[in-house]
């Protein structure tokens, strides 16, 4: 085994937007958490610990012995299996959540709210024109059944098995994670929590762990209760044909030669919920947690 695998669990302190795309005035966000995401907030948290000087170091460690998967909503936070991840349904064309397919109307009507804010114009002692703009967010808390739950996020780390001390510097800076945007206003914040996966546990219910690869994590569908779907934006390549969206994933980073920040390379995936057409499907998890066929 060159791997371990850990259940990473994050319980909403705040609201928490992830940016997606634009309306209007209205902010959408994302119904998950990017691995991308998560990366980030460790890498800046942990080059806090350990210094402004370390942060191409610390980068550089957890991009080579650490892997992350995207995060779902969930209210039950021991049970990864019934966390809220979207899957396509070919019969509505529509986003369906969870294992027993929660519709995407519920979805939104328990689990996102929205912020209206303006910016002020001081010479005039008004909103200033053209400012005014709605931020949709993951509400930290939800009503079900007549009882009010906390709404945590579920995913998974992957470390290489040397990777003791990073491991227990995963563990100091859990707390101390905000994700997502809007973060200057409060949001994002989260406590976490971090444990391994219990014996014969599956990726979220739904693909067996392979650990022993050496260049990265395995996983392998094996439910035949529902549709292979993707839990992750997942490369075409050796995938051509599925149903669900195509979307290029880009991101900013920070280029030390240059000193400013660029764009990284555009990767066109399928979106996390697509449904594939083989049950068989091996995936990689690599960097930044997108999925390769295998």
């Amino acid at each position: 085994m060159n791997w371990k695998a850990y259940r990473l669990t994050f319980r909403l302190q705040s609201p928490l937007h992830i940016g997606s795309h634009n309306v209007g005035n209205l902010l959408h966000t994302r119904y998950y958490v990017p691995a991308r995401t998560i990366w980030g907030a460790f890498v800046a948290q942990l080059t806090r610990l350990q210094g402004p000087q370390s942060h191409s170091q610390v980068k550089d460690q957890v991009n080579q012995a650490a892997r992350f998967s995207y995060c779902y909503p969930i209210c039950e936070r021991d049970k990864p299996e019934k966390a809220l991840y979207p899957c396509f349904n070919p019969d509505t064309q529509r986003m369906v959540f969870g294992k027993e397919g929660m519709s995407q109307e519920m979805f939104e009507g328990h689990f996102l709210a929205s912020y209206a804010s303006t910016a002020l114009d001081p010479f005039q002692a008004s909103a200033e024109d053209g400012s005014l703009h709605e931020v949709e967010c993951l509400t930290p808390a939800v009503q079900q059944d007549g009882m009010g739950k906390h709404v945590s996020l579920c995913g998974y780390l992957f470390l290489k098995i040397e990777q003791e001390e990073l491991y227990h510097n995963f563990k100091r800076v859990l707390d101390r994670l905000q994700l997502g945007g809007e973060r200057a206003y409060g949001f994002g914040k989260v406590s976490g929590t971090l444990e391994p996966v219990r014996s014969k546990e599956r990726f979220f219910g739904l693909y067996e762990f392979d650990l022993s690869d050496a260049a990265c994590p395995l996983i392998r569908f094996a439910e035949a209760s529902v549709p292979p779907i993707v839990l992750a934006h997942t490369s075409i390549t050796g995938i051509p044909q599925a149903l669900g969206d195509i979307e290029p994933v880009v991101g900013r980073k920070w280029v030390d030669s240059s000193r400013k920040y660029g764009l990284t390379k555009a990767k066109i995936c399928w979106t996390p919920g697509s449904v594939l057409s083989e049950t068989d499907q091996v995936f990689e998890i690599r960097e930044q947690g997108i999925w390769h066929a295998r």
